[in-house]
């Protein structure tokens, strides 16, 4: 009896609306501490082959999927300072002498983006390399509390303003180390999140983070009138978050999967019961390298001077 999709048919007994995936799992630890595999069993009707696979873990409504978006890269080069930087201005007197004349605050702010459509932002993380206070340069221990985080919901990414979710003032950050925000923040459908980081007015303090001068993961850096000042790529930030669409629902296109395709069927057509009305076993083999999550991703220090 044929089905409605054009893909599969399906039997009799209804077992198969679809390849059955996962029956079987039996994992088994090898020597290395890094490595992990097993194996698994999916079943193909004996009388059909593959045209095409979709792998994804299949979530129920109460268990929805926490996403990490790390923006940090391993290679920055180059350096972006956010807070209130002192601007001193010099006059040349003479042939050769320079002399002080004036100087004052220059405000940086910056404005980091999620990339994605979240239905719920539950922590944000960000790590300052070093830290500055009037004549002072600090590479370890904490800031005074004179930053503020806003969170808000844009209609786009690039915008700085919109309907402020949540702030958090008189935040002193651990230099060097990963600082979390645990949060519960629902933006609206359709809505992007930004992130604005920003020092209180108390004078020079201000914050340096290894960035990228092009790459993934733009983040703006603005005045405080809210005017683009420069523009710069992957900061030492992440998001944990939840889609607002599932994962699992997206198809894989990559080319490891066509050539999984192309051997499960080959193991089909080898097999004693090709082309007959029955079930076909097929072991997949699932190798694994696993990572330590306790560990965190080196970053490269960078000391001035940087180019712009």
């Amino acid at each position: 009896m044929k089905s409605k999709s054009p893909e599969l048919d399906t039997y009799p007994n209804k077992y198969f609306t679809s390849i059955l995936l996962i029956l079987f799992f039996s994992f088994t630890l090898i020597t290395s501490t890094e490595d992990f595999e097993g194996t698994f069993t999916i079943t193909i009707p004996g009388d059909r082959l593959l045209k095409s696979m979709k792998l994804g873990v299949e979530l129920s409504p109460s268990q929805p999927s926490l996403i990490i978006q790390n923006q940090l890269s391993t290679d920055a080069d180059s350096m972006v300072q956010v807070g209130n930087i002192a601007k001193v201005t010099l006059t040349r007197h003479g042939k050769s002498k320079l002399r002080y004349k004036a100087s004052e605050d220059n405000v940086l702010q910056a404005i980091f983006y999620l990339y994605d459509n979240a239905e719920r932002l539950e922590r944000f993380i960000i790590r300052p390399r070093f830290y500055s206070k009037n004549n002072e340069f600090h590479s370890k221990g904490m800031t005074d509390k004179v930053f503020n985080l806003e969170f808000i919901e844009v209609d786009r990414v690039g915008q700085n303003k919109g309907n402020l979710l949540k702030k958090i003032e008189s935040v002193a950050f651990d230099i060097g180390s990963e600082n979390s925000f645990q949060l519960d923040l629902k933006p609206a459908k359709g809505k992007k999140l930004a992130v604005r980081l920003f020092a209180q007015d108390v004078g020079p303090h201000f914050l340096h983070f290894p960035t990228k001068k092009n790459g993934e993961y733009p983040f703006d850096l603005i005045d405080q009138k809210g005017r683009l000042v420069r523009r710069a790529y992957s900061a030492p930030i992440s998001f944990n978050y939840v889609l607002r669409s599932s994962p699992n629902h997206k198809p894989l296109r990559d080319s490891k999967f066509n050539q999984l395709t192309d051997e499960v069927n080959n193991y089909v057509r080898s097999h004693v019961n090709y082309g007959k009305n029955t079930l076909i076993e097929v072991p997949i083999r699932l190798e694994m390298n696993l990572k330590d999550v306790t560990k965190t991703p080196k970053i490269k220090t960078l000391v001035g001077p940087f180019n712009r």
